[in-house]
């Protein structure tokens, strides 16, 4: 199997370049991801500039690419490289994309992005924030390489026939725990937004900074803010990635027997 690697964080973060090597021995990987950091781009997409390509080192196949994650799932599809692609994997986003996230998320732009030319991509990302709102900076290393360990459990695991699912995206959060308590369906949550301005000025300019200063779970049971919260590895079936696709999803039952222990 023939698998596109791509991030909004840039072609050099920790999510990436540990997804890739979790991979790389065992499928045939590449990757094309942003030169510098792409977070919340959403699906932006670059018109008319001339974007520098960088060929990487270290053993990986592939460039990265002054634009955004959907600019990277563009060219990467439509003759960047040679290779025709099974499947695109987006991430591990240093981060949480569930519920309305996915609109924002550079993540799941560039996997949308691939579905838009026919391959079927998943997105990952790390949910990095405690109950009270805090990013948790401890053990990250080892919780990018479990959250790259169970995707590879999921690949490993995915019939080859939901690859015919081109028009659909998977999209994966997991959790900050290790090991987590389980992965569950789910479909998209809310999350409960709580913003603030905060004006300043400075050269004679006034500034306006949009903070969020909460999140807290604005559905129940069943959505993905729900349970990524109780600690489960959270799976939604997305059309498009952009609605939730009932069909994709019932053929999927198969990643909550799939083992989450260390």
């Amino acid at each position: 199997m023939k698998i596109l690697f791509i991030n909004d964080d840039g072609y050099d973060a920790i999510g990436i370049q540990t997804l890739y090597k979790a991979f790389v021995n065992h499928y045939d990987s590449y990757m094309c991801a942003p030169l510098t950091h792409k977070s919340a781009f959403s699906h932006a997409i670059n018109y008319y500039d001339h974007l520098e390509l960088k060929p990487l080192s270290d053993g990986i196949k592939g460039f990265a690419l002054d634009g955004t994650p959907a600019d990277c799932a563009r060219a990467s599809l439509q003759g960047l490289f040679k290779e025709k692609f099974d499947l695109v994997l987006s991430g591990i986003n240093y981060g949480v994309n569930a519920a309305q996230d996915i609109f924002y998320s550079g993540t799941v732009a560039a996997a949308r992005e691939s579905t838009f030319h026919g391959v079927m991509a998943i997105a990952t990302s790390l949910h990095l924030q405690d109950s009270a709102g805090h990013v948790i900076t401890d053990d990250i290393q080892n919780k990018f390489a479990y959250a790259a360990e169970m995707t590879k459990r999921i690949v490993d695991t995915l019939p080859k026939e939901l690859l015919q699912y081109k028009e659909s995206l998977i999209n994966i959060n997991f959790p900050a725990t290790m090991p987590a308590k389980g992965i569950k369906l789910t479909t998209l949550g809310l999350h409960g937004y709580k913003t603030e301005l905060e004006h300043s000025s400075k050269d004679n300019k006034d500034y306006v900074k949009i903070n969020t200063v909460d999140k807290s779970v604005g559905t129940g049971p069943g959505t993905d803010v729900y349970h990524l919260n109780e600690g489960y590895i959270v799976v939604t079936a997305l059309h498009k990635g952009i609605s939730y696709d009932e069909i994709l999803q019932s053929k999927l039952a198969f990643i909550e027997k799939i083992s989450t222990a260390l």
